[in-house]
């Protein structure tokens, strides 16, 4: 048995996986995920999809959207699942194998899996006291995976997620399902460190907003940040040196029918001091080439971070004023800018703290955002109505409306106290302080049943209709919802 002072108590010795065997389902595993690959670079961004536009797009949101309420508690944390669990591990004796090799090689492959679901009713009203909409909604998900790793140099991996959501009066649920993972690690003389396949990958150190990551597929939605993002088809390449780490990403993009693009990324990430200090650069041939700049340290208790990226040119259209004319009324055009170098810089920092008898404990984390593509207030204030009429012409994407502020901000207060045992609570602003929109939601949840976990959330959107953050004008909504959740 393995205890935390690194002794090893006999108890017989760890088989060494057959070659044979590693050779053959390796090789088919390979194979599998390069057929798969081919298929799967053909994904397109969301961003290159017209807007489809409902009257919901246009002048109000579903509270998901709004709140990202479900029965996944966003901001509260669960301490048993970042600290918890046993101590002792109980491993075979490793009868003169190297000891990383007891935990790393396997004789077998593991599998397993998430689940949740939750059952909600909503309620959203207007300024005036008016019910803008009212009913319940039911979501489900979960994921699947496979992992194997009979060798330490070759591992291989794969992941499916999926999900489903139903709303009182939405017609049809929603379901979707996707391979979010599908990869395989190898290395070379335990030097440089090879992963092959669409993976999730760590690039930016942003909480709520992060413009440094030009990686993933997915971004970060603020009001739920630590979910799991989707990842790119690449080739990674890792190859640690002492404190410094190297990275070089190949990324591959497209399909057969419109061709496929390749993207390369290198980057490195210092360790001084206390610090860690990561530069990159993104370039692919039809896209704004980008330089990015990351920085984690601390002061103390408090955790900093901060991002600087700058891009030559824009992947986004972008509006402008023009002068009024018979064929244009409006008074504004699209237009797409190649030359112009844009900057994007964000910060911010997160602090826990605990009285020293462990009654009570409470986690901040504050962000701004600064968004060199985005359009400043004056412009949004006369022209804001005007974008999602641009894209319901098919004259803007769907990714040209995110972020549209030049000034962002976020806060996000948790805490918990012993009296109230398995009581979480917390409150979290997000705010475009371009358009003057946001919106405060409080939240409370009890964990202290095996199964069901109940919150309630009441939300307080502020800003002008039509606004990012707050569609339908200032309103309010109440959320209760009880939802059961784990993995297997």
């Amino acid at each position: 048995m393995l205890t935390t002072s690194g002794r090893v108590r006999r108890r017989g010795r760890v088989p060494a996986a057959a070659p044979g065997r590693t050779a053959v389902w390796a090789g088919a595993f390979v194979v599998v995920l390069l057929a798969w690959a081919a298929a799967a670079a053909g994904m397109a961004y969301a961003a290159d999809d017209p807007v489809p536009v409902t009257e919901d797009g246009l002048f109000g949101a579903p509270e998901e959207a709004l709140f990202g309420a479900s029965e996944d508690d966003l901001f509260s944390f669960d301490e048993d699942s970042l600290f918890g669990g046993d101590l002792l591990i109980e491993v075979d004796d490793p009868g003169g194998q190297a000891l990383e090799e007891v935990f790393l090689v396997r004789d077998r492959i593991d599998a397993g899996g998430t689940y949740r679901a939750a059952l909600a009713w909503s309620r959203m009203t207007g300024e005036d006291g008016q019910e803008l909409w009212s009913g319940l909604s039911l979501t489900a998900g979960g994921s699947l995976y496979v992992d194997a790793r009979p060798r330490r140099d070759f591992r291989a991996f794969a992941k499916l997620k999926g999900s489903g959501a139903w709303r009182e009066g939405a017609g049809d649920a929603d379901v979707t399902a996707a391979l979010h993972e599908l990869f395989v690690d190898v290395d070379h003389k335990d030097r440089a460190f090879f992963r092959i396949g669409k993976q999730t990958v760590t690039w930016g150190v942003g909480y709520f907003f992060s413009p440094a990551d030009v990686i993933n597929v997915g971004r970060i939605n603020p009001e739920d940040p630590e979910a799991e993002r989707e990842g790119p088809v690449a080739v990674r390449l890792h190859v640690p040196a002492g404190r410094t780490n190297w990275y070089g990403f190949l990324l591959v993009d497209g399909g057969s029918g419109d061709g496929y693009r390749v993207a390369l990324a290198p980057k490195a990430e210092f360790v001084l001091g206390r610090s860690e200090v990561g530069v990159g650069l993104y370039y692919r041939e039809d896209r704004a080439p980008r330089a990015m700049a990351t920085l984690s340290t601390s002061v103390g208790p408090v955790a900093l971070f901060g991002e600087l990226v700058v891009s030559k040119g824009s992947d986004k259209r972008l509006v402008r004023e023009t002068v009024p004319s018979p064929l244009n009324p409006w008074g504004v055009e699209t237009y797409v800018d190649r030359e112009t170098l844009f900057t994007h810089v964000t910060a911010g920092a997160r602090y826990t703290y605990s009285d020293p008898d462990g009654r009570f404990r409470t986690t901040g984390a504050a962000q701004l955002y600064y968004n060199g593509e985005g359009y400043d207030g004056p412009f949004l204030e006369k022209h804001g109505l005007k974008l999602p009429v641009l894209a319901a012409l098919g004259r803007l994407r769907a990714g040209d409306l995110e972020n549209r502020g030049r000034l962002y901000g976020a806060l996000l207060l948790t805490g918990s106290h012993q009296r109230l045992k398995d009581v979480g609570a917390s409150v979290l602003w997000l705010g475009n302080l371009s358009d003057g929109s946001g919106v405060v939601t409080f939240s409370v949840d009890y964990s202290g049943w095996k199964y069901l976990k109940p919150s309630v959330s009441y939300g307080l959107l502020y800003g002008d209709p039509g606004s990012e953050w707050a569609p339908p004008g200032r309103a309010s909504q109440w959320l209760l919802s009880v939802g059961v959740s784990g993995s297997f």
